[in-house]
């Protein structure tokens, strides 16, 4: 019988970070289709997911996504503030884990062995504890992962994003697993999976 917690990992990972941040510093932007550029300002570094809805992508030219979408609103990357919008994602992530490993400027992993017990709450719990938090204290919004390793937590938090939350117990990995698409799966890529397609491998 597999364990359903023989080790707990948490992911969490903000949701269109530069674009979201942006909104928070620009209110009047939130829901709006947003751009952040590159420092050169000619190409699309990030973006919101409204931008994303009308096919804009990153690493697209700016001409062009003006092209594609005139209502789209194109602002400069400040480096500086997402860092320190950084920094306030990760020091509340410290109070519900002395363990954290950041992974980059807006995800992290958390180590949660003993948390529940610490917290006195599910896993459930805490996860949206920490989405709420991240909320209320940032303005951002994040979507979280916890499973038995850092691939599957990570697969876990990517699988219901924007601003949810997946909990990956060791019962329910085969299950979902089969019903992910091997693209997916971390450091896979399109080459790759275009690959396994050739091998009628579709899921991971």
């Amino acid at each position: 019988m597999v364990s359903d917690w023989s080790n707990a990992i948490g992911h969490v990972d903000c949701d269109a970070f530069y674009a979201s941040c942006e909104a928070v510093r620009h209110p009047e932007l939130k829901g709006r289709p947003i751009c952040v550029l590159s420092s050169q300002n000619a190409i699309v570094v990030a973006k919101s997911y409204a931008a994303k809805a009308l096919g804009i992508t990153t690493g697209m030219p700016v001409w062009e996504a003006r092209k594609l979408a005139p209502q789209v609103v194109f602002l400069a990357a400040d480096f500086r503030y997402y860092g320190q919008m950084s920094d306030k994602l990760f020091s509340i992530l410290r109070r519900y884990s002395p363990d954290i490993e950041i992974y980059s400027i807006d995800e992290a992993f958390m180590d949660m062995n003993g948390i529940r017990m610490l917290w006195r709450k599910s896993f459930q719990q805490l996860a949206d504890d920490i989405r709420l938090t991240v909320a209320r204290e940032t303005g951002l919004t994040v979507s979280v992962g916890i499973s038995v390793t850092r691939t599957l937590a990570k697969m876990a938090s990517e699988s219901n994003k924007p601003n949810g939350s997946t909990i990956l117990p060791g019962r329910r990995i085969a299950d979902f697993l089969a019903e992910l698409p091997v693209a997916a799966i971390p450091g896979i890529g399109r080459n790759r999976a275009a690959l396994l397609y050739k091998f009628n491998i579709h899921t991971a």
